[in-house]
């Protein structure tokens, strides 16, 4: 007989964002187990990025309940927006947190409910986790795919602020009872703060049926031209880096035969910046595209282009272009220890850290161009190697932890 879980994820098609895809693929495997998750989520005019094609990987017969929120919309009047600005502690979903209880204290009421399960950040969604588990005494298990006030990526508007996130996540120790992280600066950061219960590392992945997505290139292809792309969300503090290395290529175009064109598919944090980048003549902006397209766009290209100025995180990123065996030019932060493990046995990489010249950058594209043999294909090796972050994979390790959780609650009971 299947187990019930109720799967708490603020992210969920046909919304589309980073936070989206670790839940998505959670819940496909886990259907296909013998666990049943039932999906609370928000109401889709709360996202502000959507992409329908990702509504195909959503599980048939899965029962998803849509939220509303406090949380203001475009429409709603200025004032109120502000005045929620000013007390969105600990973020902007604080205002859809007891939509999240009543509807899941429904649901538990109705079904026999084995586990509740929340994906944070959003972090207002541990609150709700936490509130149900107070009230029924179902175990708790949250997945940190992010830190939260230990996370050095995280500044806070005031100091007081920061004092009451701490208070919120402390006052989790003792209500949760496993936790999932996508890396072990996270489970460290967790076990400082006092955090006893089960913690398990599952990082990021790919699902390889993402590759069967592939139909046709976006590129046009010829013996004169390299396609290099950059496929993601734009941070603001990434586009320096960018122009850092669109300089380099700029330099290179002006010296040889061949051209490097460089496509850049996603959207900006903040849509200033791509005045910066525009002022490129081999810069193309493609705006936002869909997963597929997106896909597409990384399998068939020369040179993947990937960003990461933490010191800790592994963009979800890596493994996708893992998975397809692409080339990756990786400008990132020489401390991120994740990351450098995760790349080093991949032949296919280029990697630079942050501080890096200009001219060292040109160096790395001239022996990449004039050294390409084509694509290495994802050989038998690779594949093994990198098999432990195949979605399919995660998931039995999820479900073995879920296993765990509740001998262990078992146990004390």
């Amino acid at each position: 007989m299947k187990k019930n879980i109720l799967f708490l994820t603020y992210d969920f098609p046909p919304g589309t964002s980073s936070g989206v895809f670790r839940p998505l693929k959670f819940i496909k495997y886990l259907k296909k187990s013998n666990w049943n998750p039932i999906v609370l989520t928000m109401k889709e005019e709360y996202y502000q990025l959507y992409d329908i094609s990702l509504c195909s990987e959503i599980p048939d017969q899965l029962e998803i309940h849509r939220l509303d929120s406090l949380q203001p919309l475009k429409e709603y009047d200025d004032t109120y927006k502000e005045i929620y600005h000013q007390i969105q502690i600990p973020d902007r979903a604080v205002g859809s947190i007891m939509h999240f209880v009543i509807k899941g204290l429904e649901i538990i009421k109705k079904q026999n409910i084995d586990l509740i399960f929340s994906t944070i950040p959003p972090y207002s969604l541990a609150i709700a986790g936490k509130i149900l588990k107070e009230i029924s005494g179902i175990p708790l298990i949250i997945d940190y795919r992010d830190g939260w006030t230990e996370a050095n990526e995280i500044t806070f508007r005031t100091e007081e602020g920061k004092l009451i996130q701490q208070y919120l996540e402390k006052s989790l120790m003792n209500k949760v009872d496993g936790i999932i992280t996508v890396d072990k600066g996270i489970k460290e950061g967790l076990e400082s703060l006092g955090f006893y219960c089960p913690i398990k590392i599952i990082r990021n992945g790919f699902d390889l049926e993402d590759i069967g997505y592939c139909d046709s290139s976006p590129y046009v292809h010829d013996k004169e031209t390299i396609n290099f792309s950059y496929c993601g969300h734009v941070y603001k503090k990434y586009v320096d880096y960018i122009e850092k290395l669109l300089f380099a290529i700029d330099k290179w175009n002006n010296s040889k035969n061949k051209k490097i064109n460089f496509y850049l598919v996603g959207h900006f944090q903040d849509d200033r910046d791509l005045e910066i980048l525009n002022k490129f003549n081999f810069f193309y902006y493609k705006g936002h595209k869909s997963f597929k397209e997106s896909i597409e766009y990384i399998h068939y290209s020369d040179c993947n282009i990937a960003i990461m100025t933490s010191d800790i995180s592994v963009g979800g990123k890596y493994y996708n272009l893992i998975a397809h065996s692409s080339f990756i030019l990786t400008i990132i932060n020489s401390a991120n220890e994740n990351l450098i493990n995760l790349l080093e046995g991949f032949p296919n990489k280029m990697v630079f850290y942050l501080d890096d010249s200009e001219e060292k950058l040109l160096e790395g594209l001239s022996n990449f161009i004039e050294n390409k043999n084509g694509k290495n294909k994802f050989n038998g090796y690779l594949l093994q190697k990198y098999k432990v972050y195949s979605r399919q994979e995660q998931a039995k390790q999820l479900i073995q932890f879920f296993g765990e959780v509740l001998s262990k609650k078992q146990t004390k009971n």
